[in-house]
């Protein structure tokens, strides 16, 4: 499911770039762009002295417009935390993985299933 939602998600710069799948001895990986600083809950960590007011807003703001842009895809990611938002050398912050995201058109089809089965 996240290699098909990431195949998606082409056109934004808050989301982390996908260029494939890598297969090793039975195992699969995902192949994205290289974000230099690891995920926001270790850049904040190891660098809360030095980041100001303004950066802080701004990773708000990138996260926003991502999630916004997800929305516009139909997408719905399902677990934004600072794990899953990762930094790169420019401090720029983008969304990645999406184990857990859903198509909307999945969630509207699981709530019509739910519905038809509810008896009164």
């Amino acid at each position: 499911r996240q290699v098909n939602i990431l195949k998606e998600l082409k056109d934004s710069d808050h989301i982390i770039r996908f260029f494939g799948v890598a297969h090793e001895d039975s195992k699969f990986y995902l192949v994205t762009e290289w974000m230099e600083f690891g995920n926001l809950h270790e850049y904040y960590t190891d660098y809360s002295e030095i980041i100001d007011w303004n950066t802080k807003i701004k990773f708000a703001l990138d996260i926003c417009r991502g999630v916004a842009y997800l929305h516009e895809c139909k997408i719905l990611h399902h677990d934004i935390q600072s794990t899953n938002i990762l930094v790169n050398r420019d401090c720029k912050v983008k969304i990645a993985n999406f184990g857990l995201s859903k198509k909307f058109s999945d969630i509207t089809r699981n709530i019509t299933h739910n519905l038809e089965n509810i008896r009164y």
